[in-house]
């Protein structure tokens, strides 16, 4: 007997009104297991159409406890080492990453540390990539401790002529954008999550130079998303707006003084910024560092902190400033529709603060029309009326509906398993 079997049929028997047996318990963790395996969202809601009714049987408790822990991905052959040009598609767009495996499979979860990538490797070869991805774990001692993947996203940009349409600080209404580069990232991390053992908890994404400068903001896009954010030598000024969104997570900073490329002053003033706001944000200053030299091998030291750190589930208050709707999620709150606008970095029109006292619920909203609350009973009664109360205007009071399939649909979005949440309210923004 599995152990996600074993859980669900120990729960099962805590619900005598509904009660499992163990033939419908096995095939309820099968079907969730399949949902969060799926390629696609179509094909997610498809496998999980076959057994809703049986998650509906459930109490909430029980029903996230199996989504959470959803076999995570494991491949049928584990390869040590380096792989090359493993596929995956963001929108209809495919892209590939280079992965290392530790010697032996894990009987646990990994660790998932991602770099980026950088375009001056559009013409490289996988023997140069691996030879890049060796330096880190080299520098960690961590190659048998983690799974590590380098994006061969701006590789293919570049390669394709395309890089420069994505980076532009703005662009109209629809076209590639920051954000869209930012999600293009979380699609290979959801990827990664669904054909290798990854925790969820402890995803730490890393870059020097250009390739930290998309690891600032992927997370400041997805900071739920991330145990650690580690920018190396980079430039701030494409985040400095979306700070607060990054007050729940770990941000470690490592810059050289020296740095003659982005200036230090830069990162130094950007993590002052965030310890204004409460962050756990920690800079590391190399005095003799340059943009690379004498500053990356710091990683060395640095390790042992990033390593310790999980991303904070479930916080009691929660901020996210944003350009667009294209990743809609921070933790128990969803974007559902926000007006379509052209994009330009420095002026993030979306502002979302919100904090729960029990089950009553407070947001302050700008620039969005509607909204989804996601409701677990790890923070809620959900035998009680939830109160939530947007922009002054109370707009809900009452028993929060169960919705299984929005529950699975947001874990399978955000490729994450520990985004469980049984229960959601959807919301219409009040004007201001």
């Amino acid at each position: 007997m599995n152990v996600a079997f074993a859980c669900v049929v120990a729960l099962v028997t805590q619900a005598p009104s509904k009660p499992l047996f163990d033939a419908e318990a096995a095939k309820l963790v099968a079907g969730l297991d399949a949902t969060m395996r799926a390629p696609s969202e179509k094909q997610a809601l498809a496998a999980f159409a076959k057994v809703e009714a049986l998650a509906r049987r459930v109490d909430p408790m029980e029903f996230e406890i199996l989504l959470r822990n959803t076999v995570p991905g494991r491949p049928k052959k584990w390869s040590p080492g380096f792989t090359h040009g493993i596929e995956f598609t963001s929108g209809d767009v495919k892209f590939e990453y280079s992965i290392h495996l530790p010697k032996k499979a894990p009987k646990g979860l990994l660790p998932l540390v991602v770099d980026p990538g950088h375009i001056s490797f559009a013409k490289k070869t996988d023997a140069e990539c691996e030879g890049v991805m060796s330096t880190w774990l080299d520098l960690t001692g961590a190659t048998d401790d983690v799974i590590y993947v380098r994006t061969r996203v701006f590789d293919r940009l570049e390669s394709d002529g395309d890089y420069a349409t994505y980076c532009e600080p703005q662009r109209p209404q629809g076209k590639p954008d920051h954000d869209w580069m930012a999600t293009t990232l979380l699609d290979c991390i959801a990827d990664v999550g669904r054909r290798f053992p990854v925790d969820p908890e402890r995803v730490v994404i890393h870059g020097i130079s250009m390739s930290a400068y998309w690891a600032w903001y992927a997370g400041a896009v997805a900071p739920d998303r991330f145990a650690a954010v580690v920018p190396v030598g980079s430039r701030t000024w494409h985040v400095r707006n979306l700070l607060p969104s990054l007050t729940t997570t770990n941000v470690f900073v490592l810059h050289g003084e020296k740095d003659e490329v982005c200036a230090f002053a830069e990162a130094r003033d950007t993590v002052a910024e965030l310890k204004k706001l409460g962050a756990p944000a920690t800079l590391v200053n190399v005095e003799d560092g340059e943009h690379v030299k004498n500053t990356f091998p710091r990683w060395a030291s640095l390790w042992p902190d990033v390593a310790a750190c999980v991303r904070k589930n479930d916080p009691k208050a929660i901020a996210r400033i944003a350009h667009s709707a294209t990743r809609p999620g921070v933790s128990w709150l969803e974007i559902e529709r926000a007006p379509p606008r052209a994009f330009a970095v420095g002026t993030p029109p979306i502002e979302l603060r919100a904090s729960r006292d029990g089950n009553a619920i407070t947001i302050d909203a700008k620039g969005v029309e509607r909204l989804r609350v996601l409701l677990s009973p790890r923070f809620v009664d959900l035998a009680q009326s939830v109160t939530i109360t947007v922009n002054g205007k109370k707009v809900h009071d009452a028993v929060a509906p169960l919705d299984p399939k929005a529950a699975v649909r947001i874990a399978w979005r955000r490729g994450d398993g520990g985004a469980a949440y049984a229960a959601s309210v959807v919301v219409d923004v009040p004007k201001r």
